[in-house]
């Protein structure tokens, strides 16, 4: 058949089978994805910027005053700014740019699919197998996950990135497809950086294996130029996105590299299908992941084929060490990059026990906490070697038995991948969030400057965690993008620990007029408005009624109420506070205390060791200051252990101390920790640490007492 026919029949193949199972997004294209959790964010990024930002490259629908460059919104910057070009010149409203931004997911899907097909055709595997196992795996690939709500991570680019390394492998022009890689390396990592980083270690594996771990003679003029056109440039160019409105302060050792990792489990097993479930309740208890990024299963036919090269390994010991070690063909290459990319998405050598503090020399690297993510890599290398292996084998049947196989292996490979994709539908209350038709908010929004939420939200500056309380986070994106005003809440990624200090000092009783404060009114005379939630939240810890309760409603109903907040009520506000928790009538007695730096179970700490008596039963607060010099001072944790004289653990506690700041002064963290002395409690053992503390890296407390108050 003539390729340009084959490549027209999978493209129809593809595009009917994407329409069939997503046809309510077809038939209703402004239907939101699975967007509960991260996904209402994510869309209100897009929107937001699309509709009110001044600027392509900043968002202003969050961190207000200082907005965020748009790369760590998650927003697709690469789509979000083309859309915005757009809408200069054509009108589109919420519908059009909802259907737009889903539209584009499912074409990419189309063209991935075709990409694994291709890649299929070029290791001559048959065209009607080649078509049905990629429609399959297109299903199956790990990405389908990001579905919900992680958008920006559900395109499938890496087959073409093995498509185009096919080509190198076949002596095809070298420069050609590098350049094409290199641009498909960039438009992944404007659609999220995540892609940049998949498609850069498979680039990196490929010319190992291709150019440098390898019995034949190193050209190392293909080594620099694959590296340069393929990473380095597109690097290049990110970066430079990257640090357009650069601000200092990011974090720089994010959480979770130990925790968003993948494992043999994750890749061998699918959790949702009763393989597992058999396996798992008969055989074998088999370690389970809770985390999305550990969720990448190859399919039960390439577990099958590495079961199988792990016999041939033991079995023809010799000749396998030869034909692994040699990676002259195509098939070697493909299982160093399979073996390769599934120890990194393991954190290897990182998570090996004692090797953890190499992460902190890695640069940039240890940016990349979601590591499990490089299994994509993985996914599509084994089924690339088990794809052709499975029409190989199947060459060996008869006449009857091959059409048989060789419609039951794709179809059972679609079976698992339909039953793979995440549930597509949405909670009833987030269908219309973002719809043209809501109900109007009678108020003149030209009147105030920003969007204040009570209780306060922040999420991303890897100290501060105000989250989402029972819908006031959606409820919050729902009001800013309706109303068309930034939002002094966050809910991003990688936000300047400088920006948070003062955004978080709202949260605080009002000892002093928050420095944010001051900032604005030097910029906007204009009042706050704030959007006080009336649902039923799990708790209001971040409430900032004490700078609120005296504001006038302008508009109420049944789930918020706005406020004006002019900003000179604050001067008011903090000149009639009255200090209740630590005024001089409350401190029955304060004790002093000295914290020393101790090494436990490999951790360094500052601890103490108080011994208590009847005197000292009842309620307590641990006060002391923390000079911040990163985002983990924040985090820190504080335990405490009250011991019997029996030597035994009456209560043991662990708590990050970022929910019980009182006072943000500069860089100055005021801590109140409430403790409770129990009657037959004979010793207090109190230990203040923070992640990866060390000799040179300590945590830095000063005025540290001990306040008995009244209960």
């Amino acid at each position: 058949m003539i390729v340009w026919k084959e490549n027209m029949i999978a493209i129809i193949c593809f595009t009917l089978m994407i329409c069939a199972i997503f046809s309510k997004f077809f038939l209703e294209p402004a239907t939101l994805l699975p967007s509960a959790g991260d996904g209402m964010k994510n869309y209100f990024t897009y929107l937001y910027h699309i509709k009110y930002d001044s600027t392509y490259w900043k968002f202003e629908g969050m961190n207000y005053p200082f907005g965020e460059n748009i790369v760590f919104t998650d927003n697709q910057p690469l789509l979000a700014n083309a859309v915005k070009f757009v809408s200069k010149y054509v009108f589109l409203d919420s519908e059009n740019l909802i259907a737009i931004h889903n539209m584009i997911i499912f074409i990419v899907w189309i063209l991935g699919g075709l990409g694994l097909f291709l890649c299929f055709r070029r290791l001559k595997v048959g065209f009607v197998f080649s078509l049905l196992c990629a429609m399959g795996l297109i299903l199956l690939q790990p990405q389908s996950l990001r579905l919900h709500s992680h958008y920006s991570l559900a395109y499938p680019i890496l087959p073409w990135i093995y498509l185009f390394w096919l080509k190198i492998w076949n002596r095809e022009n070298f420069l050609k497809y590098s350049i094409f890689i290199g641009l498909l390396t960039t438009i992944g990592g404007l659609l999220h950086m995540y892609h940049f980083v998949t498609i850069t270690f498979l680039n990196i594996l490929a010319i190992a294996f291709t150019y440098i771990i390898t019995n034949q003679k190193r050209q190392w003029n293909n080594i620099i130029l694959g590296l340069g056109i393929q990473t380095f440039v597109p690097l290049i160019i990110l970066l430079g996105v990257a640090n357009i409105h650069f601000v200092e302060g990011r974090p720089d050792n994010p959480w979770g590299f130990f925790s968003y990792n993948a494992s043999w489990e994750s890749l061998m097993f699918s959790y949702k299908l009763p393989l597992f479930e058999f396996i798992n309740h008969n055989i074998v208890k088999i370690r389970t992941g809770d985390h999305i990024e550990g969720k990448n299963y190859l399919g039960i036919f390439s577990a099958i084929f590495i079961l199988y090269g792990i016999y041939l390994l033991f079995a023809k010991f010799k000749n396998a060490m030869a034909s692994i070690f040699s990676f002259s063909s195509i098939d070697s290459k493909l299982r160093g990059i399979f073996v390769a990319s599934a120890l990194i998405s393991f954190g290897f050598p990182f998570i090996i026990p004692g090797m953890e503090w190499m992460l902190d020399h890695t640069g940039p690297f240890k940016q990349f906490r979601g590591i499990g993510r490089v299994a994509w890599v993985s996914f599509y290398a084994i089924n690339l070697l088990t794809i052709p292996w499975l029409y190989e084998m199947t060459e060996k049947l008869n006449n009857i038995q091959k059409p048989i196989i060789r419609i039951a292996i794709p179809a059972i490979i679609t079976l698992e991948g339909f039953f793979m994709l995440p549930s597509m539908s949405n909670p009833e209350h987030l269908k219309d969030s973002y719809a043209s038709n809501r109900p109007s908010i009678p108020i003149e929004v030209n009147d105030y400057q920003a969007i204040l939420p009570d209780p306060y939200i922040h999420i991303g500056s890897e100290c501060f965690v105000w989250g989402d309380l029972g819908g006031n986070q959606d409820q919050m994106f729902q009001i800013t993008y309706q109303l068309g005003l930034p939002n002094l809440g966050v809910v991003l990624s990688r936000n300047a620990l400088p920006q948070a200090l003062l955004l978080n000092e709202l949260v605080c009783k009002p000892y002093k007029v928050p420095s944010i404060i001051d900032i604005l009114a030097k910029r906007d005379s204009r009042p706050l408005l704030v959007l006080e939630s009336k649902l039923n939240l799990y708790n209001r810890q971040s409430s900032i009624s004490h700078w609120i309760k005296e504001a006038p409603i302008v508009y109420e109903n049944e789930q918020f109420k706005l406020k004006r907040l002019e900003l000179r009520q604050f001067d008011a506000i903090v000149k009639n506070f009255i200090d209740t928790i630590l005024s001089s009538e409350n401190i029955i007695n304060e004790k002093e205390l000295v914290l020393e730096l101790k090494q436990k179970d490999g951790k360094w700490g500052l601890e103490t060791l108080i011994f208590t008596d009847s005197t000292m039963i009842g309620a307590h607060l641990l006060s002391f200051v923390i000079d911040v010099k990163d985002s983990r001072d924040v985090s820190s944790s504080i335990d405490t252990w009250q011991i019997s004289n029996d030597h035994n653990y009456l209560e043991r506690r662990s708590e990050r101390i970022n929910k019980y700041y009182t006072k943000i002064v500069n860089s100055q963290i005021h801590i109140i920790f409430p403790i409770n002395l129990f009657s037959d409690s004979a010793k207090l053992a109190i230990r203040i640490s923070k992640e990866k503390q060390s000799i040179a890296n300590n945590i830095i407390i000063s005025h540290i007492k001990m306040l008995k108050v009244k209960s």
